[in-house]
């Protein structure tokens, strides 16, 4: 999810927060010599003085985000602003906005962020200043979204469930949620004491879910448009990307499966991924979390 501004039109933001809220601001850095096998990686990561916490207001927002860019300091060509989502969790997205330096001079490696190009995934290198921002977008209001203060423990948390993953386990007819590290077919096949299980991946109203599982003719069946053999175990996780797992909450696995149940197809809904604008006349985001929302309300108001 990308868009681009013009820094001197940043006014053009209309904000829902009447109080002040803090921002993160990550200046230019060199984390190679971080040594990732340190079990202090992520504190050293998140606590280096290349970040820090600003508070500021929606009245005083446009002078902040201009002073932290250093939009004076570049060239005209330099002085877009890119505006990413690069996290989510229930309730809450996150991005980050830096300029998209363009002129050779400043895309030096002292003016590298190094540390926000790992956060935000795109594998292209980021310059210069970068600013941290935390939305709320709380399920029982759809079109509410207001800055939330953020702090170096959500960086924290970032980062260590990049590595430390959500999954959902079901395992003696009950489901529980657990945090897996490192590869998912070694954890599986100490889960299940074997070698030889189940894979399904399949898009469920915008997740990337994978199920992985062990087939048993005395097991329970969960949901047999979701999996339509008998199980013992299951392990139920999702995808970012090819390469990074992503999370899932038990919450989310409860809904999915019941859903299943009734649903005639696993698609999207035009009215839940349609472009909407709220009251401030801003883009409602629509992510795999209100998606799930929205389909869970309507299963509800047809029980």
């Amino acid at each position: 999810m990308e868009a681009t501004l013009n820094p001197e039109c940043i006014n053009d933001i209309k904000f829902e927060n009447t109080s002040n809220f803090e921002i993160i601001i990550i200046g230019p850095n060199d984390i190679e010599s971080f040594d990732y096998n340190n079990p202090g990686y992520t504190t050293t990561l998140v606590n280096g003085d290349f970040n820090k916490v600003e508070q500021t207001s929606p009245d005083s927002f446009i002078e902040t985000v201009s002073n932290n860019l250093d939009i004076n300091k570049y060239e005209t060509d330099d002085r877009n602003a890119v505006t990413q989502v690069f996290y989510d969790k229930p309730e809450y997205f996150y991005e980050m906005m830096f300029l998209d330096i363009r002129t050779t001079k400043f895309r030096t490696k002292e003016n590298e962020n190094q540390f926000a190009t790992m956060l935000n995934l795109e594998n292209e290198k980021i310059y210069g200043n970068v600013i941290i921002l935390k939305t709320y977008i709380p399920n029982d209001k759809d079109k509410s979204m207001t800055f939330s203060d953020i702090s170096k423990d959500d960086l924290f948390e970032i980062i260590d469930s990049r590595v430390n993953t959500k999954v959902v386990i079901f395992e003696d007819g009950e489901f529980r949620e657990d945090t897996v590290r490192g590869d998912m077919d070694i954890f599986c096949k100490n889960l299940f004491e074997e070698d030889y299980f189940q894979k399904k991946d399949l898009m469920f109203l915008n997740h990337n879910l994978n199920i992985w599982y062990m087939k048993n003719e005395y097991g329970t069946i969960l949901s047999e448009k979701l999996i339509s053999d008998k199980i013992e175990y299951a392990v139920f996780f999702s995808m970012k990307s090819d390469e990074y797992r992503g999370n899932i909450t038990l919450d989310e696995v409860k809904k999915i499966v019941e859903l299943s149940k009734s649903l005639e197809n696993f698609g999207l809904k035009q009215e839940w991924v349609s472009e909407e604008k709220d009251h401030l006349n801003r883009n409602i985001i629509k992510n795999k979390y209100k998606v799930l929302d929205y389909a869970w309300k309507e299963h509800l108001e047809k029980q």
